[in-house]
């Protein structure tokens, strides 16, 4: 009886409730609306600049620092919604010289496999009329060293920052690193926002992801992004010592890499693979 009176005068405090744990930014989903949104904030400043005007040409640097405004605006809501300093999203750590070369290597080999990919799409489901003639004005009506700017330069920065900064960081502390890369790369295809692109985006940033994991590096990434764009622009956009393809004349017929240069290429890519498993798994034994 004392101890049911004392329960009664005295009841025991209701069980404190769990505090919610918050997830790291940005999940599956809400990386998906970052793309999103960059493209919604894209088009208010491109339209605010007047890089759409009859008087401007995508091709201009004026839609180039448009787009490093806009990328600049998403990246830095990013970071406040992470809640972690600049560096741990955007690593710049300093990287061997000697990781060039075999991202080199991977990168010649993948691309013999991925162009093959890309032109069957291209021939199965070619590209509207004005998408084809959008993307020859873009990359041929400025000019050589405008094209260099807007993929050498701008891409490379806006795209890794983005999708091996912002958006890998938030799926690696979320899901596993295969899971994560994986979405991380389908994203960053989807980021191109046409499927004539999609498939070579999604290999190459699959080899991104993993040297952003491998590495805890974005500058791998920026060194392979850009000499992929440059490999792009020297071979098939302003090409000077190959025939040209469907991406320099994106009007004429598709043309396929012949079957023994897509084997070679299938070599170096595995070669530039080996050398780069090599050198992380010898980091990781002297860790």
């Amino acid at each position: 009886m004392e101890s049911l009176g004392k329960y009664l005068r005295d009841p025991a405090p209701p069980s404190a409730a769990k505090p919610r744990v918050k997830r790291p930014y940005p999940g599956v989903f809400q990386a998906i609306g970052l793309v999103l949104l960059l493209a919604l904030v894209e088009l208010l400043v491109c339209g605010f600049a007047g890089a759409f005007s009859a008087n401007a040409n995508l091709d201009s640097p004026r839609f180039a620092i448009c787009c490093l405004i806009s990328t600049a605006i998403i990246l830095r809501y990013g970071l406040w919604k992470t809640k972690a300093t600049f560096s741990e999203v955007f690593p710049l750590t300093r990287v061997s010289w000697s990781l060039c070369l075999p991202i080199v290597l991977c990168i010649v080999g993948l691309y013999t496999i991925a162009h093959n990919v890309d032109s069957f799409i291209y021939m199965v489901y070619p590209p509207p009329v004005f998408i084809r003639h959008l993307l020859s004005d873009l990359l041929h009506a400025g000019g050589y060293w405008n094209a260099f700017l807007q993929v050498v330069v701008v891409a490379p920065f806006t795209e890794e920052f983005l999708c091996r900064g912002l958006i890998l960081r938030g799926l690696l502390k979320r899901y596993g690193t295969v899971t994560a890369v994986v979405a991380s790369a389908v994203l960053f295809g989807a980021f191109h926002g046409n499927i004539w692109q999609f498939s070579s985006a999604v290999l190459i940033g699959l080899i991104f992801g993993w040297l952003r994991v491998e590495t805890q590096s974005l500058l791998p990434c920026l060194f392979g992004h850009a000499f992929w764009n440059v490999f792009v622009l020297e071979l098939f956009i302003f090409p000077r010592w190959v025939p040209s393809s469907h991406l320099s004349k994106v009007l004429e017929p598709v043309q396929f890499v012949p079957l023994w240069v897509v084997l070679l290429g299938a070599c170096v890519f595995g070669v530039g693979l080996f050398m780069l498993g090599r050198r992380f798994q010898t980091k990781r034994d002297f860790a």
